[in-house]
């Protein structure tokens, strides 16, 4: 049975990702090259810049991730791909599906799962 699944990045995904992983401190660089710098905790103005920048670069970037639980057909994952259109900005929607591959030569697996897109 193949499972369905949406993948691509939505500004929520891209928000909660930055504010899951922005570090509230800072390194401030000395004189030295080598090191040497202080840290200081930022203040909750620049750590919401931070995260505000850090949520942009993660939307601009190439990467994608599965956004749904898996679906039984790929009309459910449709139906989810227009609700994510309507909620907010997204960009890449794709639906792919998991599937057998063959091992490679000499592999000691028997089998392995990968993702492929999906084409109507």
């Amino acid at each position: 049975m193949s499972t369905f699944a949406v993948f691509g990045m939505t500004r929520y995904y891209a928000n909660q990702a930055a504010l899951k992983n922005t570090p509230t401190t800072m390194i401030e660089r000395g004189s030295n090259v080598l090191g040497g710098g202080a840290v200081r905790d930022l203040s909750e103005a620049e750590w919401l810049i931070a995260v505000e920048a850090h949520s942009d670069k993660l939307f601009k970037s190439k990467c994608c991730v599965q956004l749904s639980e898996p679906f039984d057909t790929p009309h459910f994952a449709n139906d989810f791909i227009g609700l994510l259109r309507k909620h907010g900005e997204c960009r890449d929607l794709t639906i792919k599906y998991k599937h057998k591959t063959e091992p490679r030569k000499g592999s000691k697996k028997a089998f392995s799962l990968k993702w492929s897109e999906w084409k109507n």
